[in-house]
C-alpha cells in the first residue's frame, strides 16, 4: 500500500452556468422555465410590485408549489436580522435542498435572498428577475450577495451566481422617476469602463433614454450585462479585474455608511465617488480632464449631484479604512482608477491627503 503524503490536494469548482437572458420578452420565458422545471420555489418580492404588476403576481400565485413572499423595501432590510427572518421563512415551508428561491426586484433584495440561497441548507436553486436599473445592469449578475453591518456596507456575504437572470426591460416603463436616475449612477460608470463606443451612444442616447425608449432601454442593459458578464468570467472571486467594476464604489461606500444609508441613494454615492476618485486619477494614473468633463456633462444631463445629507468626517475615513479592497501591510488606500475609457489601473497607495484634497475640489467637504 503506498504511502499517503502530508498535504493533499482536493481541487473544487461550482460547476453552474449563470445564464441571462435580456430581451422584451424575458418575463414570459421565465414563467415558462418555471412551469416547465417544477420543484418548490419562493417568490420574493416587494409589496410595491404587487400593486404595480398585480397581473404577474396573480400568474404567478396561480402556479403550483410556488409561494409569493413580499419584503419590505429599503437598504435597512439588508440586514441580520431580516436574512433570519427570510430563512425562518423556508424552514416553515419545509423547503429542502432542491427548492429554488427567485428575487423578483431590485438590488437590495437580490443580495439578501441570494445570501439567503446560499446559505439554506448550504445551497438551494437561485433565479433573479431584477426590475430596477440598477439590478439589471449590475447587481443581479455576477453572484455578490451580501447583508450590510454597523461598520459598513456588503462586508458579510458570498459569492454565488444566479442559475437564470431574466432581464425584461419592461419593468423599467413604470420605475419611478428617482430610482431610474439613481440607476443612472452605475450606468455612467459602465460607459467609461466599456469606452467607445458605448460611451458616445450615452451621451447621444439621453433624450431616449429619458422617455424610456424601449429599445434604447434593451440596448443599455444588454451592453452593460454583456459587459459584466466577460469580466466576472474573467475574474469572479474579485481579486484582479473584477475589481475594475468598483470605479467610484470605494468612496461611493463609504458616503453611502456614513449617512447610515438613509438621505444618498447608491446611484449618487456612486457618482460622487467617480468625480472624486476621478481627480485622483488625473493625478495619479494621468487621466485626462476632457474625460472628467464629459463625467460632468452626463451627471448634469441626469440631474447632477444633490449636496451630502451629512458630513462625517471620523466616520467617512472609517468606512473607508474598511473596504473590501483595502489589503493588510499597505500604506494609503487601494483604489481603482479610471486611465481612460475602457481602462483600469489598481493602484495600491493613494495617500490620505491626495484623496482628501480630491474630496474638497470635488466639493464634498471643505477644505481648511
Amino acid at each position: 500500500m503506498s504511502a499517503i503524503p502530508d498535504v493533499l490536494e482536493l481541487h473544487v469548482h461550482r460547476h453552474l452556468v449563470s445564464h441571462i437572458v435580456v430581451g422584451r420578452d424575458a418575463w414570459d420565458r421565465f414563467l415558462q422555465r418555471l412551469t416547465a422545471e417544477p420543484t418548490p420555489t419562493a417568490v420574493v418580492t416587494h409589496p410595491s410590485i404587487v400593486e404595480t404588476f398585480p397581473d404577474l403576481a396573480a400568474t404567478v400565485r396561480r402556479l403550483p408549489d410556488v409561494h409569493l413572499l413580499t419584503w419590505p423595501e429599503g437598504e435597512a432590510t439588508k440586514s441580520w436580522d431580516s436574512l433570519r427572518d427570510l430563512l425562518d421563512e423556508l424552514f416553515r415551508l419545509g423547503f429542502r435542498r432542491d427548492a429554488r428561491l427567485v428575487a423578483w426586484g431590485g438590488g437590495v433584495l437580490g443580495d439578501l435572498v441570494g445570501l439567503a440561497a446560499a446559505l439554506y441548507m448550504r445551497g438551494i436553486h437561485l433565479w433573479h428577475v431584477p426590475t430596477t436599473l440598477t439590478a439589471q445592469t449590475d447587481s443581479a449578475i455576477g453572484g455578490k450577495t451580501a447583508v450590510d453591518t454597523p461598520f459598513g456596507k456588503n462586508l458579510v456575504g458570498t459569492f454565488y451566481p444566479a442559475e437564470f437572470v431574466w432581464v425584461d426591460p419592461h419593468f423599467l416603463m413604470t420605475l419611478p422617476e428617482v430610482a431610474f436616475r439613481d440607476g443612472m449612477g452605475e450606468v455612467i460608470k459602465y460607459a467609461f469602463l466599456i469606452g467607445e463606443p458605448f460611451l458616445s451612444w450615452l451621451e447621444a442616447s439621453t433624450a431616449d433614454l429619458q422617455r424610456r425608449d424601449p429599445e434604447a432601454l434593451e440596448t443599455m442593459a444588454r451592453t452593460c450585462a454583456a459587459y459584466k458578464v466577460r469580466v466576472v468570467q474573467a475574474d469572479e472571486q474579485d481579486w484582479g479585474m473584477r475589481q475594475w467594476l468598483n470605479l467610484g464604489h470605494t468612496v461611493g461606500h463609504a458616503l453611502e455608511a456614513m449617512a447610515d444609508y438613509r438621505g444618498l441613494t447608491h446611484g449618487e454615492a456612486v457618482l460622487w465617488g467617480l468625480v472624486a476618485e476621478g481627480l485622483v486619477a488625473c493625478r495619479r494614473v494621468g487621466l485626462k480632464t476632457i474625460y472628467l468633463d464629459r463625467l460632468h456633462r452626463l451627471i448634469e444631463a441626469w440631474g447632477g449631484l444633490r449636496p451630502l445629507p451629512t458630513w462625517d468626517e471620523t466616520r467617512f475615513w472609517q468606512a473607508l479604512e474598511l473596504d473590501k479592497k483595502q489589503r493588510h501591510g499597505t500604506v494609503g488606500f487601494r483604489l481603482p482608477l479610471l486611465v481612460e475609457p475602457g481602462r483600469v489601473e489598481v493602484v495600491e497607495d493613494v495617500s490620505l491627503d491626495l484623496l482628501r484634497q480630491a474630496l474638497v475640489e470635488a466639493g464634498l467637504i471643505t477644505g481648511r
